[in-house]
């Protein structure tokens, strides 16, 4: 049986704990019900229906189910980013009400939505079957935006909605020059800047990152960005990122790791950024492995089976 979000507290006494161990984070409705348990502690006129609509259209559509639309074929770029981004964004804004920072409940539904819907630009029509989503790496922002406004005219957002949610998926782009951005609003700007954020953090915060680093390089060579001459050199260059994305994140929202302090206080006493704790973790993990030079860092990557997927389909290709 599932432990009821307000049951978190007692789920996390006397241990270690992991930000995998707050929720369920490959099941999206246990995330759901979270974001809106502590969405509702902030925003008691929060628009939950909208949120309900574009979270059940959003897994529709990554699972084939929704009209006009192949299954998510991008394997980095799932559905589990998306919705680890999701609770990520309501984690930010979350900490930040408690903060004293205030928010038009409009618009955090708005980042929300923004949030689910800020990765679709993956997703292949119906009709092109011609490789996979990781295709659209360079123009999968874009086309998220076309999706977005094609969405909420057929489910009769506002208009004004629609220039917000656009501003947001915009800003996930890495880039985005923030300081030089027209926002419709300065709520608008800085949700945009903790959906930026989320989009980040919660990617580098995975638990199978490292391993899912050799996905991402599928979707760079699908769609000949040419920057890394192999999966390896990827690797090797993901701790340079991370450091950089983490600069970034400071300069454009930099109480970040304030505000998450504030959530996870909050919702599981903890005094603690379990983000920041993760992020580090990935980091001390991947160099390890890269500088024990006595082993084939490949053999200590297995969560998830990642790379021995990789391998099989790489064999399947050899052999064809």
């Amino acid at each position: 049986m599932k432990e009821k979000p307000e049951n978190i507290e007692l789920i996390l006494s006397n241990r270690k704990i992991f930000l995998d161990d707050v929720v369920d984070l490959n099941d999206p409705d246990c995330i759901l019900e979270e974001v809106k348990f502590i969405m509702s502690k902030s925003f008691k006129d929060i628009d939950f229906d909208r949120v309900d609509l574009v979270h059940a259209d959003v897994l529709r559509l990554f699972a084939g189910d929704y009209p006009g639309y192949r299954k998510c074929s991008a394997r980095y770029h799932d559905l589990k980013h998306t919705t680890d981004v999701f609770i990520a964004t309501a984690r930010i804004i979350h900490g930040a009400h408690l903060d004293g920072m205030k928010f038009d409940s409009r618009e955090v539904m708005l980042a929300l939505v923004s949030a689910l819907l800020h990765d679709t630009g993956y997703i292949q029509a119906a009709s092109d079957m011609n490789g996979t989503g990781g295709k659209f790496t360079m123009t999968h922002v874009k086309r998220s935006m076309n999706f977005m406004n094609q969405y909420f005219i057929e489910n009769s957002f506002p208009k004004e909605d629609a220039i917000k949610a656009d501003q947001m998926i915009q800003c996930t782009s890495l880039f985005t020059d923030f300081d030089k951005f027209e926002f419709a609003s300065p709520g608008t700007d800085i949700l945009s800047r903790m959906v930026f954020a989320a989009d980040l953090m919660a990617q580098m915060a995975d638990r199978s990152y490292i391993e899912k680093v050799h996905l991402l390089y599928e979707e760079f060579a699908e769609s000949e960005i040419m920057n890394y001459s192999d999966d390896e050199d990827l690797l090797r260059q993901t701790a340079g990122f991370v450091e950089a994305m983490l600069v970034r994140i400071l300069k454009e929202i930099n109480l970040v790791s304030d505000y998450l302090h504030h959530h996870f206080k909050a919702r599981c006493n903890l005094n603690r950024d379990l983000y920041m704790e993760a992020i580090e973790g990935n980091m001390k993990f991947l160099h390890e492995i890269l500088e024990d030079e006595t082993i084939d860092y490949r053999t200590k990557l297995n969560r998830m089976g990642i790379l021995n997927n990789i391998k099989d389909i790489k064999k399947d290709t050899d052999n064809a």
